[in-house]
């Protein structure tokens, strides 16, 4: 079945096409077709980036919300009932436009947005990569830069489906917009701020993208593809993992605990655990770890023989 945007009449893939509603789109559609539009349909990513750049004018924000408050009181009068049930059901409705269309519009750092440019080293690529919403909201609460979503990078800097941290630090904006808020934007971004605060923890080695190479060499001794070599050897052991200690955080204590010497006081406060005795505990169950799956392959005279010892070394 061919699928056709409603804006330009040209084909678009089943998989890219987005929903043609809301009086905003209608409107924006109608402006420049002069045609008359169905009661539903499909429009493609270039039109409907095309509308959201549109959308976003401080000029039409004061209009559109207008027109949505009529659309709503519009849609209130013919759906009247007079029994009790529908009066308070109308009345919770009112109650949640009111909070969904109060509208503040605040100039934000924005990065670029394009399908075929990289928005972290901004060059042209054949290969891409659709940012992900957890890298958007960071880059946001981190630097106050906002990624528009649907943004793509290289492959290159992504790393388990999200962006490297080093990457994520080279990020630049590229203009300020005024952009809309609503009330329940606004509330959500609480929701995520409160979220990432609870959460964050600095010396935490579960996420490989919350950690630099810079810092994972200053605490380990290592760099990070050194360590994610190492737990690759280590992802059989019969290291237990809890909700108080995870399995990538006890080697990271480990190696820590090899390259700084800070005592198992310190450490118990630097990682989150409950008492000196855990972290004790934690350090011999990777040490037998090591022992029984990193020493025999890369120490001591059984991991080489002796032709390779002869032509190599």
């Amino acid at each position: 079945m061919v699928i056709e945007c409603v804006c330009c009449n040209g084909r678009i893939d089943p998989k890219n096409h987005r929903p043609f509603h809301g009086i905003a789109m209608r409107l924006f559609v109608s402006a420049r077709t002069n045609m008359f539009l169905p009661e539903s349909g499909s429009i493609c990513n270039t039109c409907r980036m095309r509308y959201l750049k549109w959308r976003n004018n401080t000029e039409f924000v004061n209009v559109l919300y207008r027109l949505g408050n009529e659309s709503d009181e519009s849609i209130m009068d013919t759906d009247d009932k007079n029994d009790d049930e529908n009066i308070e059901s109308g009345t919770a409705a009112s109650s949640n436009d009111l909070v969904n269309t109060n509208i503040v519009t605040l100039p934000l750092n924005i990065t670029i947005s394009c399908h075929h440019r990289c928005v972290v080293c901004r060059e042209v690529m054949s290969s891409t990569f659709t940012i992900s919403d957890q890298d958007r909201d960071l880059l946001f609460i981190k630097s106050n830069i906002l990624i528009p979503k649907g943004s793509r990078c290289c492959p290159g800097h992504v790393v388990n489906e999200r962006l490297r941290i080093d990457d994520l630090n080279k990020i630049l904006p590229h203009t300020i917009t005024q952009t809309p808020f609503s009330s329940t934007d606004i509330l959500t971004w609480f929701d995520k701020f409160r979220d990432h605060y609870n959460s964050f923890r600095y010396f935490d080695f579960d996420h490989p993208i919350t950690m630099s190479d810079i810092d994972s060499y200053n605490l380990t001794g290592i760099s990070k593809l050194n360590f994610e070599h190492l737990i690759g050897l280590l992802v059989y052991s019969n290291i237990k993992h809890s909700s108080n200690r995870s399995f990538r955080n006890a080697v990271g204590l480990f190696l820590t605990k090899l390259r700084l010497g800070l005592s198992n006081k310190v450490l118990t406060t630097i990682f989150h655990f409950s008492n000196p005795h855990a972290v004790s505990r934690t350090l011999n169950a990777v040490r037998q770890a090591i022992l029984s799956s990193f020493v025999p392959r890369y120490l001591g005279f059984n991991h080489i023989s002796r032709q390779n010892v002869i032509y190599n070394h």
